[in-house]
């Protein structure tokens, strides 16, 4: 029996806010890998962003910085946070209807 690949969880900040500090998470010291991604403020273009979020499990972003790219987001990322309160941008200007899908329970 082999043992399981055991990997380093991944926590991205993509944030044009300074004061969104990875350094005061309480994870900090657990193992946990953050690294951030901080575009020039007025910057929404951000090239490649699907290979820069690439092995991240959780991102913690600027709505108006993720929402164009939403369809691009890789398949490692389980979890996004806003860094602002409510969806609204992201689901009236980035979501197309005909992809979301409707589960009744």
């Amino acid at each position: 029996m082999s043992a399981a690949k055991q990997t380093i969880p991944v926590v991205t900040k993509l944030s044009v806010l300074k004061d969104v500090d990875l350094n005061k998470l309480p994870l900090r010291s657990s193992g946990i890998y953050f690294r951030k991604i901080e575009p020039a403020a007025g910057d929404m273009a951000i090239p490649n962003l699907g290979e820069l979020l690439d092995g991240s499990e959780i991102v913690i972003a600027d709505a108006h910085l993720i929402g164009p790219h939403w369809y691009n987001i890789p398949s490692s990322v389980k979890w996004i946070q806003s860094t602002w309160a409510g969806v609204d941008l992201i689901r009236t200007c980035y979501i197309n209807p005909s992809k979301v899908y409707s589960y009744i329970f």
